[in-house]
C-alpha cells in the first residue's frame, strides 16, 4: 500500500498545476487509495523518526569545508527542515 500511496501522491503532485501544500497532497493521496487521512497524519507526526542514509553525515561533513551545502526537497518547508536537522550538519540553504 505504501507504493500505491506514493504513486497517488506523485500523480497529484505533477498534475496539480498551481502550488498546493505537501501535507494536503499526501493526505488526499492517502484517502484516494483507501488508507484514510490518519495515515498522512501519522506520517507527519513521525517524520522526525525517518533515518538518513548511514553515510550521509560523514559525506556531508567531508564536503562542508569545500562547498556550500544545500537541500532541495518537494516536501513542505517544515518537514524539509526536520529532515535536514536529522543529519546534524549545518546547511547553507534549504529549499522546499
Amino acid at each position: 500500500m505504501g507504493r500505491t500511496w506514493r504513486m497517488a501522491y506523485l500523480k497529484a503532485t505533477y498534475g496539480c498545476g498551481a502550488y498546493r501544500p505537501y501535507e494536503t497532497l499526501v493526505e488526499e493521496a492517502a484517502i484516494s487509495v483507501g488508507l484514510g487521512k490518519e495515515a498522512a497524519q501519522n506520517l507527519e507526526a513521525r517524520w522526525a523518526e525517518l533515518q538518513p542514509w548511514p553515510e550521509a553525515k560523514r559525506v556531508l561533513t567531508e564536503l562542508a569545508p569545500h562547498y556550500k551545502l544545500g537541500v532541495v526537497t518537494n516536501c513542505s518547508e517544515k518537514l524539509g527542515r526536520i529532515a535536514a536537522d536529522r543529519l546534524g550538519v549545518p546547511f547553507d540553504v534549504i529549499v522546499a
